[in-house]
C-alpha cells in the first residue's frame, strides 16, 4: 500500500484560470505514525492491567484475610458472633467495591445507554450547577452561561450530569492546587460553564468518530493550575492520576469519556500549564416533534415501602447508637463503609433511602463530592453532617448536627420523626 498526500491550490497561468496540485509520497511518515500510535496504545494497555492488578490486588487481601481469620476462629473453637459479623461485614463492603470499579470500567467501554430519555440539555446543566455549590470552596466563583434554549438531548440524565461534576471536581482541584501554590497572591478561583449548540462538519466528525450534524456542548473552563501536553494526552486512561496517592482512583475522566462515547458524543481538552484548562463535550441533538403524550388511568397497588436511614461512620458507638433509636421506630438502617458503597446502596434503596447521616470526621472522605453525588441521585434526599468541622458547615442544602447526643432529638421532632430521646451512656 502506498500513502499519497495532495495539495492543490487555484492559480492564475498564462492569464487563465488553473489548479496547481502538489503529490507526495507519504508512506514511510504513515507507517512511522501507525508504528507511533501502536505503542501509545500499548502503553496505555499496561498501565490499565497495572491499575487494574493494583486495585483487584487490594481487595483480594482484604477478602482473603477476612476469611482466613473466620477459618482460625472457627478451627479454634473460638467462635465470636460480634467477630464473625465483622469479619462478614469487611468481606461485603469490599466486594462492593470491586462490583462498583467494574462498574466504572465497563461504562469506559460499553456503547449502550442505561435509562435513556429525552431531556432538555440547559435545565440538566442549570440543575446540576445548582448541586456544584456543595462542592466549591467560598474562593471559587462559579458561573453559568446557557445558550441551548429548548434543545433536547437523548440519554441518561444521571451519567451526563456524573460526566459533569467529574470535570468540575477536576476543575475544582485544579484551582485548589493552584492556591496552595502560591503562584498568585490573592488568587480568586472562577469556574464558567457555558452551553452552545453547534453543527459538526464530516470533517470534525470524521476525526471524533461521530456521526456530522447538529451538537449541544457544554464548556467547563477553570483558571487552575492546567496540564502540559504530556498530560494532557493521557488524561483519559483509566487508572491515570496526578494527584496524590490514596486521594484520586484515576477513573474520573476515563469514566467521563466512557459516557460521553455511549452517547455518540466527543471531548475536547485544551489546557497550557499556570493558566487553566477548558474541557469540552458534545452530545447529538435529539429531533424530536413535541406531542402531548397520552395519560392512562392506572390503577397501582400500594406498596408499603419500609422508612430506611442511611449512616455513613467508623465510630462504633455512635452506629450502636443510632441503630438503636432508628430501629425502636420500625426503620431499617444501612451502614455504608464509604462514599462507593453509599452510593450503590442508596442506587439500589432509591425509594426508600430519606435521611442519611455522615460523620464528617470520616477521613478521607470528600464530603462536599460525596453531598453532590447524593443530590445528583436523589435531589430531595435529606443530609445529616455529625460532628462538622468549622469549614463544612457552610455546604449549602445540609442539616448540621455538631453535638449529635444532645441535638438529635431536637433534630428528630423537626423532621416530624416521633423517637425517644437519645440516652447516653
Amino acid at each position: 500500500v502506498i500513502y499519497l498526500v495532495c495539495h492543490s491550490k487555484r492559480i492564475t497561468y498564462e492569464g487563465k484560470p488553473a489548479v496547481q496540485s502538489v503529490i507526495f509520497d507519504a508512506t514511510k511518515e504513515k507507517i512511522q505514525e501507525d508504528i507511533i500510535k501502536h505503542l501509545q496504545r500499548v502503553e496505555s494497555i499496561g498501565t490499565f492491567t497495572m491499575g487494574m492488578a493494583h486495585d483487584f490486588n487490594n481487595i483480594l487481601q482484604i477478602i482473603i484475610t477476612s476469611a482466613q481469620m473466620i477459618d482460625m476462629k472457627i478451627s479454634s473453637g473460638e467462635v465470636n458472633k460480634d467477630e464473625l459479623k465483622k469479619y462478614i461485614e469487611n468481606i461485603i463492603s469490599i466486594s462492593n467495591r470491586g462490583a462498583e470499579l467494574i462498574k466504572r470500567l465497563r461504562i469506559f467501554a460499553r456503547k449502550e445507554i442505561p435509562s435513556a430519555e429525552v431531556f432538555k440539555f440547559d435545565e440538566i446543566i442549570l440543575t446540576t450547577a445548582e448541586i456544584f455549590k456543595t462542592v466549591f470552596p467560598k474562593f471559587i466563583e462559579l458561573e453559568v452561561r446557557t445558550n441551548t434554549g429548548n434543545v433536547k438531548v437523548y440519554g441518561s440524565k444521571t451519567e451526563i450530569q456524573q460526566a459533569l461534576l467529574n470535570i468540575a471536581v477536576n476543575a475544582r482541584d485544579a484551582i485548589v492546587e493552584k492556591k496552595e501554590k502560591g503562584i498568585i497572591k490573592d488568587y480568586q478561583g472562577k469556574v464558567v460553564i457555558e452551553t452552545c449548540t453547534k453543527d459538526v462538519s464530516a470533517e470534525e466528525a470524521e476525526t471524533f468518530k461521530v456521526n456530522p450534524g447538529k451538537y449541544v456542548c457544554v464548556a467547563v473552563v477553570d483558571n487552575g493550575i492546567g496540564m502540559d501536553e504530556k498530560t494532557r494526552s493521557r488524561i483519559f486512561e483509566p487508572f491515570f492520576t496526578t494527584k496524590k496517592p490514596g486521594i484520586g482512583t484515576g477513573l474520573g475522566m476515563s469514566t467521563v469519556f466512557g459516557i460521553i462515547s455511549s452517547h455518540g458524543g466527543f471531548i475536547k481538552v485544551d489546557s497550557k500549564l499556570g493558566e487553566g484548562t477548558r474541557v469540552e463535550f458534545y452530545l447529538p441533538v435529539a429531533e424530536v416533534e413535541e406531542t402531548v403524550p397520552l395519560v392512562e388511568e392506572k390503577v397501582e397497588s400500594k406498596k408499603e415501602v419500609k422508612n430506611t436511614v442511611m449512616i455513613i461512620s467508623e465510630d462504633v458507638g455512635l452506629k450502636a447508637k443510632l441503630k438503636s433509636i432508628f430501629e425502636s421506630i420500625g426503620f431499617e438502617i444501612l451502614f455504608p463503609d464509604d462514599k462507593v458503597v453509599a452510593v450503590k446502596m442508596l442506587n439500589e434503596n432509591f425509594d426508600k433511602v430519606d435521611l442519611i447521616f455522615i460523620d464528617a470526621r470520616k477521613p478521607r472522605l470528600d464530603l462536599r463530592t460525596t453531598v453532590a453525588e447524593f443530590r445528583i441521585l436523589k435531589p430531595k434526599v435529606k443530609i445529616v453532617l455529625l460532628y462538622p468541622a468549622p469549614e463544612d458547615e457552610n455546604i449549602e442544602g445540609v442539616e448540621i448536627l455538631r453535638n449529635p447526643e444532645v441535638e438529635l432529638g431536637k433534630f428528630l421532632e423537626l423532621t416530624k420523626i416521633n423517637v425517644k430521646r437519645w440516652e447516653t451512656n
